[in-house]
């Protein structure tokens, strides 16, 4: 087994990844926007973006957890729960 970490292939794979999430997305929205009225597109874009600031936060909140944890920072554990 190999020592060493190939990131070329990691870094390609995380690309594809990146564009096939961009692609699903589009399609999404495409088809959201051809159900829905203007008003109920408006409503759907305003409460999705509402959704997505408390999921910047906990991913912000995870990072310095893990963070923390790993540097075995004293009831660390204990102030993120």
């Amino acid at each position: 087994m190999p020592r060493e970490v190939r990131l070329r292939y990691a870094g390609a794979l995380n690309y594809l990844a990146m564009i096939v999430r961009l692609i699903v997305s589009i399609g999404f929205i495409t088809i959201i926007t051809r159900k829905l009225t203007v008003e109920e597109f408006g409503l759907w874009a305003i409460i999705s973006n509402l959704v997505s600031y408390p999921v910047i936060l906990v991913s912000f909140w995870s990072y310095w957890c893990s963070g923390s944890v790993a540097r075995n920072v004293p009831k660390s554990l204990g102030s993120v729960l």
